[in-house]
């Protein structure tokens, strides 16, 4: 059984886990840039020392980071683990299409639309977009790299 969306969630919840220093410009550069707005971050970030330069460089780019939370607590010994971060953010995810990547990768400005369309052709029935759009949208570490542009 799912997890029933309510009714103004946004098409794509977009989760970034992170234990690494340093800043998150690419990802949230990029968000900032994309053509379709219908989407929510979520960043699961173990250097809590850095949540509130995070929101407010969100807030200045207008990117609608709706979740900024250490991980659930774990189990076993250790202080971050990747699926224990992960299923936090998920967790905490409103939209009915999940896009995961890292806190490093510049997305292209077509990334929320391409991750709706492949999720929406499938569910309908129709052809899927091709190899290299699925790759921008999909995996978790994607093949296609995006370099930044020059006027970041």
């Amino acid at each position: 059984r799912g997890v029933p969306i309510t009714e103004n969630a946004p098409k794509v919840s977009v989760l970034i886990a992170s234990k690494r220093p340093g800043g998150m410009d690419c990802p949230l550069y990029s968000l900032a840039k994309q053509t379709n707005s219908d989407y929510e971050l979520i960043i699961v970030d173990e250097l809590w020392e850095r949540a509130t330069e995070l929101r407010q460089m969100a807030d200045s780019l207008s990117v609608p980071l709706t979740v900024l939370s250490v991980s659930k607590p774990r189990r076993s010994k250790g202080p971050f683990g990747l699926q224990n971060a992960m299923n936090t953010g998920l967790a905490a995810a409103r939209g009915p299409y999940i896009a995961i990547t890292n806190d490093y990768t510049w997305l292209p400005e077509t990334f929320i639309q391409t991750v709706i369309d492949f999720y929406e052709a499938e569910a309908e029935g129709e052809e899927l977009p091709q190899a290299e759009e699925r790759f921008a949208c999909l995996l978790s570490f994607p093949i296609v790299k995006y370099d930044p542009p020059e006027e970041m």
